[in-house]
């Protein structure tokens, strides 16, 4: 439940197997998780879990978790409109910032950092 994220900031990245641009960003997310700078939560957007699965095992798992959002409900109420879509997420559980598109390492140090040190 989202009462297990709170505490610590985190990122959720909404994605899906079937989006090419988070294919693209993917690489990035698993450099972050490299890091261990911040804790990166997957919504899985409209998606099939076992093509999601697979995509995983083939191109690394980055997520502490996955929430498979099949119908795409848990998005809606998010606000989200397409994949990817990205949130920071601060320790009390409020979303601090939004990012439309794929991510990339000025999202992460313009953004991210700035954004963690202050938690």
């Amino acid at each position: 439940s989202s009462n297990d994220m709170v505490g610590k900031p985190f990122i959720l990245n909404v994605w899906g197997s079937w989006c090419y641009a988070c294919s693209i960003e993917h690489d990035y997310f698993v450099k972050i998780h490299k890091h261990k700078t911040i804790d990166i939560y997957g919504l899985n957007y409209k998606d099939n879990k076992d093509s999601a699965i697979q995509w995983l095992k083939e191109k690394g798992n980055p997520y502490k978790a996955n929430i498979f959002d099949k119908l795409g409900n848990i998005a809606i109420d998010l606000g989200v409109y397409g994949a990817p879509e990205t949130f920071l997420v601060s320790k009390s559980g409020i979303i601090i910032h939004k990012h439309v598109g794929p991510i990339d390492e000025k999202y992460y140090k313009q953004i991210v950092l700035p954004n963690i040190k202050n938690e």
